[in-house]
């Protein structure tokens, strides 16, 4: 797709709401995610937009709970609650849901 440097991982990081580009727009199957002009720069949540990163890159501000919960919020809320209990409860995180990411080991951050 390109050589390295050439900037495949900054375009996606910009698609994905990373990161905001000095200008330009970014139009994905018609939605305007960015516009410089325009002054349109949709949230991460708003994009809808998944990205697996090589490393776990966990938001460092956000508890367990809340990384996991991070892509449930067009859920209603008593069903992200739901969901959320049993991913804990699936990769055995239930005594460290309201740490944060620097306050676990690497494996935990892997689950």
């Amino acid at each position: 797709l390109g050589a390295s440097g050439s900037g495949k991982s900054m375009l996606l990081r910009c698609i994905a709401g990373l990161v905001k580009p000095d200008q330009g727009q970014i139009i994905i199957n018609g939605k305007t995610f960015f516009d410089s002009q325009k002054k349109i720069n949709l949230s991460m949540g708003a994009r809808k937009v998944g990205f697996l990163f090589q490393n776990y890159a966990l938001f460092p501000n956000m508890t367990v709970v809340q990384n996991i919960a991070f892509g449930l919020d067009h859920l209603p809320k008593n069903e992200k609650k739901r969901r959320v209990d049993a991913l804990m409860e699936k990769y055995h995180l239930g005594d460290i849901g309201n740490r944060y990411p620097t306050q676990i080991s690497g494996g935990q951050q892997q689950r």
